[in-house]
């Protein structure tokens, strides 16, 4: 009848050895994994969704400025090759061309105050800028892209043909209605903006 008992040469306390020798030391128990805090990432949505849109607003209005600013300046040069000063021509309608060179402010108007309306188109650029954080809706974005960009537009002839001082240069105008001052592709941006921006703000203030 077979034993039992451990193998020769085997025995309790030999087991009881061989179990303390392969378990590790009481210092080098290795510690429990401390569970990572959670991250509540919902709390972050409205933030990130709040920088998105703004950056998209920026780009929409930095795009208008470009535009009004590429195609006032691109039909100024048409102008300045076509067309020359004092000699009218038919275009559409009422809507006349006459090359003319204005050193006063929109519509040929304040001949000769060309630095101090320079001074003035920085100054509304700022607060048309400063203002237009108080509205987050597109048509305000494209309304402050329309006004900076036209007098942005205006600004660059005063610097670029300036011969004496800083914003004396000459303004390039070739459209003409009657009974209108002569104007250029700037000055209707200008005012097609103020106008929309009068109009934003009193519905604004209509609806509160």
């Amino acid at each position: 009848r077979p034993s039992r008992g451990p193998p020769n040469g085997w025995s309790t306390r030999s087991a009881g050895l061989a179990v303390a020798e392969d378990a590790p030391p009481e210092g080098d128990l290795a510690p429990e994994p401390t569970p990572e805090p959670e991250v509540d990432h919902g709390a972050d949505q409205p933030a990130a969704r709040a920088r998105h849109a703004t950056t998209a607003r920026f780009g929409v209005g930095a795009l208008v400025v470009a535009i009004v600013l590429a195609v006032d300046q691109l039909t100024k040069a048409w102008a300045l090759e076509a067309l020359e000063p004092g000699v009218t021509r038919d275009f559409l309608g009422p809507l006349k061309l006459l090359l003319a060179f204005n050193t006063g402010s929109a519509f040929s108007l304040g001949s000769g105050s060309g630095p101090v309306i320079a001074v003035l188109a920085i100054v509304i650029v700022g607060v048309v800028v400063w203002a237009g954080r108080h509205y987050t809706s597109w048509p305000a974005v494209v309304i402050q892209g329309l006004v900076v960009g036209g007098a942005l537009g205006n600004l660059a002839d005063r610097v670029v043909r300036a011969e004496n001082g800083w914003f004396s240069g000459s303004v390039v105008d070739f459209l003409r209605l009657p009974n209108w001052p002569i104007f250029n592709m700037a000055d209707v941006a200008i005012t097609g903006g103020a106008l929309a921006l009068v109009f934003l703000i009193g519905r604004d203030r209509g609806e509160a």
